[in-house]
């Protein structure tokens, strides 16, 4: 019987060593959500970096939405401003 090969597992960062206090957890879990798995030391729960990860997520997802109504109306003013000056 063939032996499938195993996948390495993706590369994640060191988890927070235990005993943090509450603001090195806090730094730990903010600089998770700016950078992902970039991160130098990741939370140690499995919960914690899935609900940080899921949360940059919608971050992202948003700030584009804004930012694409900001850049049609933007783009509708200007059309709207040069049909005013036409007439």
């Amino acid at each position: 019987m063939a032996s499938t090969p195993t996948q390495p597992a993706a590369k994640e960062p060191p988890p927070a060593p235990a005993g943090d206090s509450t603001l090195q957890r806090a730094k730990t879990n903010l600089t998770y959500l700016a950078l992902g798995s970039g991160a130098a030391v990741a939370p140690s729960s499995l919960k914690t970096r899935s609900f940080l990860t899921t949360t940059r997520y919608v971050l992202l997802a948003l700030s584009c939405h804004v930012m694409l109504h900001l850049s049609s109306r933007s783009f509708r003013d200007n059309v709207n401003a040069e049909v005013r000056t036409e007439s």
